[in-house]
């Protein structure tokens, strides 16, 4: 738990850093006609798409029978819906709620032998902050805290041997992000946390 906050600690130090070096910027100044609002969606890549094509990976789950339990937010491939109030040219603050599902299974015959599923849903707040803003293109970073819902369920034979649910924390550091487009254009961020280490999407503004 230290490490995390540590982690979201020095992850904010490039913000206020930015926020005094530019709290007399004139081109933060925003035009009549600027868009606050601004709603996005995306899919977040986990780390299951890198094992999907790892085929020691494959070998092992059928030698062992064992599955990838991990209920890290991170490691799961999902969407997420996010809005964001920019109060300027530089600044903003909002949320986003993300869906990530999972199943894993061993089949013999085309015959579901033994499975493993799982859903994670939850939401997160976010600030960014945008060190280019220009009317076709934005540079940014972005540091989201929040929370989530992991249930899990394994069954043989179609019979349900073992189900829980556990909620837990998420977080989203986002050191690079950039955006193409005016009102409509398109996303991508970089990063780890709730939308995986890399998010691309579409987004409105108005």
């Amino acid at each position: 738990m230290k490490h995390f906050f540590l982690c979201v600690a020095v992850s904010l130090m490039p913000f206020l850093a930015a926020a005094q070096s530019q709290s007399n910027d004139n081109n933060n100044k925003v035009s009549d006609d600027f868009r606050h609002h601004e709603i996005s969606a995306g899919v977040g890549l986990g780390w299951d798409i890198i094992d999907m094509v790892d085929m020691v990976d494959i070998i092992e789950k059928l030698l062992t029978g064992e599955f990838d339990h991990s209920i890290d937010a991170a490691h799961r491939t999902g969407f997420n819906l996010s809005y964001m109030y920019h109060f300027d040219k530089r600044w903003g603050l909002g949320g986003t709620i993300f869906y990530k599902d999972f199943t894993d299974e061993i089949s013999s015959d085309n015959n579901s032998i033994r499975k493993y599923q799982q859903w994670l849903y939850g939401l997160g707040v976010e600030g960014r902050y945008s060190y280019v803003s220009k009317k076709y293109f934005r540079l940014y970073s972005l540091v989201g805290l929040g929370i989530y819902n992991a249930e899990q369920r394994v069954s043989t034979l179609g019979v349900k041997d073992f189900e829980n649910s556990t909620i837990r924390g998420a977080y989203q550091i986002t050191p690079v992000g950039l955006e193409f487009g005016s009102r409509v254009g398109g996303k991508l961020e970089l990063g780890y946390g709730y939308k995986g280490f890399m998010s691309f999407g579409i987004f409105c503004r108005f």
